[in-house]
């Protein structure tokens, strides 16, 4: 008995916090499990379950892995709101979240890769999405971020965004995409639908090449650069290949494929690439997956990941 009430009260106080928030907290809902979060001012790490809903304020973080993913909901005091959907392998923590007369102040430190949607009637008196590389310092209506280790990279789907970085401060329309490193901001115009991350990095750095193997009617792409990896896809005899790097022998090359990377022998495509980027042989590309995905996720993320037909490597079937 003392169990089911204490049950019944916990569920009853996080029901409460969620439907009584108030100016200073945002809303966490887990899409997936694989979420864990801490909270201000502590040091342990909760898991969190499918479906979960809770507040989450300033100094709160989570952390996803391989197969979570988690929706922020940010509000202001008319009803208006702003959405965040927060894909594996991302990091997020909430610096300062505050409601000032229909107005929000956002910053967030972020890490991985994620959708943003911005509700009608919303507006930022203050608006920062802190990364290692870079900040998002003004929000476009619909717009996805990425940042890692090597850069920070940000596209528009509607509306416009201001992205500052190596010294710089420049303005990303609808259609566009920005790379921000270290030293410098790279841009990339007329990117085509869907506008994923990879194909950023591809319209900026690769080189064109055709599939062409002399053995068989296709050509295999692998996660790595060896025939060890697993196979991901292949090239139709014929297909264009975007090729942005190679190994040392420079017996393959690394490829874009949908919204991810892959490998394939040197010898299974005509081109001529001078000067490419060297790979180590132990290269393992990281393939991001949406795992039971919703409307929600369609929602935001569609313009740059597409459909389920468009990309099966973001959109993978469940598995037990």
């Amino acid at each position: 008995m003392r169990r089911w009430l204490f049950g019944v009260l916990l569920g009853l106080i996080v029901v409460t916090g969620v439907s009584a928030q108030s100016p200073y907290s945002a809303v966490l809902r887990i899409m997936n499990t694989g979420v864990e979060l801490r909270r201000l001012n502590t040091e342990a790490w909760l898991a969190t379950r499918q479906n979960a809903e809770m507040p989450f304020g300033a100094g709160d973080v989570i952390r996803i892995n391989n197969r979570g993913r988690a929706l922020l909901t940010f509000w202001d005091d008319q009803g208006h709101s702003a959405e965040m959907m927060v894909l594996p392998y991302s990091t997020v923590e909430i610096m300062q979240f505050e409601v000032d007369a229909g107005t929000l102040r956002l910053q967030l430190r972020f890490a991985g890769q994620a959708g943003v949607q911005l509700g009608e009637g919303v507006r930022f008196a203050a608006f920062d999405i802190e990364t290692d590389h870079g900040h998002v310092t003004q929000a476009a209506q619909h717009f996805a971020v990425q940042a890692n280790d090597s850069a920070t990279r940000v596209i528009v789907a509607v509306g416009a965004a201001e992205v500052t970085g190596a010294g710089q401060i420049v303005t990303v329309a609808s259609g566009e995409g920005v790379r921000v490193r270290d030293t410098a901001i790279q841009s990339s115009t007329a990117l085509t639908y869907p506008m994923n991350f990879a194909k950023l990095d591809s319209a900026l750095d690769s080189c064109a090449g055709v599939a062409n193997s002399t053995l068989y009617p296709s050509v295999n792409i692998r996660q790595g650069p060896g025939d060890g990896y697993d196979i991901i896809g292949e090239f139709i005899n014929g297909d264009p290949v975007e090729i942005l790097g190679t190994t040392p022998l420079g017996d393959r090359y690394r490829v874009r494929f949908l919204s991810a990377f892959g490998w394939v022998v040197a010898d299974g495509i005509e081109a001529t690439c001078p000067d490419l980027p060297v790979f180590p042989y132990e290269t393992l590309e990281q393939v991001y997956g949406v795992i039971g995905f919703t409307d929600a996720d369609l929602r935001l993320l569609e313009p740059f990941f597409g459909l389920r037909r468009d990309d099966y490597l973001f959109y993978p079937l469940p598995t037990n």
